[in-house]
């Protein structure tokens, strides 16, 4: 399965500073304070930025308010294996699952950007819990390459090496009631795919990458609800003799 380009770059997490390992960031993802709305789309989707200190580039936030149960698109999420059916602006990467159990699930990740070196990571996501503030979340951070799952990566190295690895970053999704009793679901990230592409680029391509990504998700959890809704209403026996 392959990727466009600006959806690639919403897969693509990594971090420069110091201070932005993927621990930092996701709690900095998960602070309400900071995000400012930026565009609403036509649609109901928002576009928020939050500007993070010490690193040059913005972290970004879609939100949508919504009408299904927030385990559909949570569940969507978790669905690593299955990501290259309904991920459909992802058409250049390539996604396995590695390993889950009941709280944890193991992904590796290979990304074809084009004109510069493609990139790959292995991540570590959360299954949904409940947040401290009440919220339904599921979180990922990429991990260090030199953990146990080395020889995945090397493999990926083997195949080609110029391959990149990245290892600092994260994402949070999560679903929230507003004080109205709607719920919301949001994605929320920080980007940096590194190399000499332009910020103003590079901003762009997360902001579209990112809208459109967070579509796909929402496409999914609706199929997912109408899925859920059909079982549960109970067959009808014909008339007919």
């Amino acid at each position: 399965m392959t990727l466009s380009f600006s959806a690639l770059l919403s897969f693509t997490l990594f971090l420069g500073a110091e201070e932005g390992g993927s621990q930092w960031l996701l709690r900095q993802l998960n602070d309400d304070a900071g995000w400012e709305l930026k565009e609403t789309l036509p649609d109901g989707r928002q576009y928020y930025e939050k500007v993070l200190p010490g690193l040059d580039l913005v972290a970004v936030e879609t939100a949508q308010k919504i009408d299904f149960k927030a385990k559909h698109i949570l569940k969507s999420v978790e669905d690593v294996s299955r990501y290259g059916e309904f991920l459909t602006s992802a058409d250049a990467m390539e996604c396995t699952l590695l390993r889950e159990d009941a709280s944890t699930i193991f992904g590796y990740q290979y990304l074809s950007i084009p004109l510069v070196s493609d990139r790959h990571y292995v991540f570590k996501m959360r299954r949904q819990f409940v947040s401290a503030q009440g919220n339904e979340v599921v979180d990922w951070v990429l991990i260090p390459q030199d953990s146990e799952f080395k020889k995945v990566i090397a493999e990926g190295k083997a195949k080609k090496s110029s391959l990149v690895y990245l290892d600092k970053g994260a994402g949070v999704w999560r679903v929230r009631r507003d004080k109205e009793g709607a719920l919301w679901a949001s994605y929320r990230l920080y980007m940096d795919p590194g190399g000499w592409i332009p910020d103003a680029i590079v901003r762009r391509a997360n902001k579209s990458g990112l809208l459109n990504l967070f579509a796909d998700a929402i496409v999914e959890a609706k199929r997912r609800a109408k899925s859920e809704t059909a079982k549960a209403i109970p067959a009808t026996k014909s008339d007919s003799p």
